[in-house]
């Protein structure tokens, strides 16, 4: 494995984590959004901000 290849792994590592963060934020801008609504979407919206976290904490973390 050359010098070459090792950085593009490692920018490819640093581009998932910053994808993680990014979707850890959209997903905590949701949560403040779905304050507002009432009924079945507000239940829709919290499953979805719960993939999204669980989605950019693997990201973060485990880096793919």
């Amino acid at each position: 494995m050359d010098k070459n290849e090792y950085e593009k792994g490692f920018d490819r590592f640093i581009l998932k984590k910053a994808l993680g963060i990014v979707l850890i934020l959209a997903a905590g801008f949701m949560m403040e959004l779905s304050m507002g609504i009432d009924g079945i979407l507000h239940y829709i919206s919290l499953a979805v901000i719960v993939i999204l976290m669980l989605i950019g904490f693997r990201m973060f973390y485990l880096g793919f």
